[in-house]
């Protein structure tokens, strides 16, 4: 609970919704959804019906808009790092699921294309040196209408997209590879004395976004397929007998070879890094909980990416 006030106190210095009333409402709707998971014994008896139908009407308050809401989040955010600390910005991991919401009219087509309902796009600010979650540096959330922040975010500042932004907007805000750099840019103007590293899954594997963030002198971590041929240079570890032939892209530059990922992984020199505490289910736990532990050791390399750019 004293960390709750710590929190609700430092986060009201970054509150202006225009009226003292509108402020002290937001304080405690944040208040209250960090109680839902509160172990301890609350100070007063909370009325759930209550604590509904106020979240309800301070949602539906026109007055209060999703941009300011998120200015105070990412204002919160910045107070809670050091300059300099590393920021983990992982895209798409949010757990909210809308696929199935049929309470609106506004719902699209997702997943294969036999439901209807709402896609969330979370990106998590997380201490690469504290190992803990600061918060959302972003998120948004798209109907049939396109997603709900493109009043702060232009999806359409890249000439290279200029075709698709004249004959189908629409499609070019909802791609979630044209999404994920645009939100990691809107994240690094908010944050530029910050070192960020932005990590995501496979299906944003995309040349041009790699370009981006290295023309921002930003990092950027990326699970790749481990069929994704790439070139590398000559070095005693791979063996001849797992080059490959080059594929469709861009020619073989000067003293590189041929290979896809699965093979490098295989063979490159590893340095081990730390354990990881394990429950008995496998999954991470604390120290003094841990049935079991997992030696992790990590190598890297220098690559280079020939696939041409679509």
């Amino acid at each position: 609970m004293e960390n709750l006030s710590n929190f609700l106190e430092n986060l009201s210095s970054d509150v202006d919704l225009g009226h003292h009333k509108r402020n002290q409402a937001f304080l405690r709707q944040v208040a209250a959804y960090c109680n839902q998971n509160n172990e301890f014994k609350q100070s007063r008896i909370t009325n759930p019906i209550a604590d509904a139908m106020s979240s309800y009407r301070f949602s539906r308050n026109e007055s209060i808009s999703l941009e300011q809401l998120r200015e105070i989040r990412l204002k919160n955010i910045l107070k809670s790092t050091l300059p300099d600390e590393t920021l983990l910005i992982i895209n798409d991991v949010s757990i909210i699921n809308y696929y199935k919401h049929n309470s609106k009219m506004d719902r699209r087509v997702v997943g294969d294309g036999k439901g209807k309902g709402y896609e969330y796009v979370c990106n998590l600010a997380v201490s690469l040196e504290r190992e803990c979650v600061i918060g959302v540096a972003h998120d948004c959330l798209i109907n049939e209408t396109g997603p709900d922040d493109s009043t702060i975010i232009n999806y359409h500042a890249d000439t290279i997209f200029d075709p698709l932004s004249r004959t189908d907007p629409e499609r070019l805000e909802c791609n979630h590879k044209h999404q994920y750099y645009c939100h990691f840019r809107h994240i690094q103007n908010n944050m530029a004395d910050r070192q960020l590293i932005s990590v995501g899954d496979r299906e944003f594997d995309d040349q041009y976004f790699f370009g981006q963030c290295i023309s921002m002198g930003q990092n950027f971590v990326i699970r790749s397929n481990s069929l994704r041929n790439i070139q590398i240079k000559s070095v005693d570890w791979l063996p001849t007998t797992d080059y490959s032939i080059h594929y469709q892209g861009l020619p073989c530059s000067d003293g590189y070879v041929c290979a896809d990922m699965k093979k490098i992984v295989g063979h490159i020199p590893l340095r081990a890094y730390k354990s990881i505490p394990l429950d008995g289910k496998g999954r991470h736990t604390d120290a003094h909980s841990a049935k079991q532990w997992a030696d992790v050791s990590y190598g890297f390399c220098q690559v280079r990416l020939y696939r041409q750019f679509k």
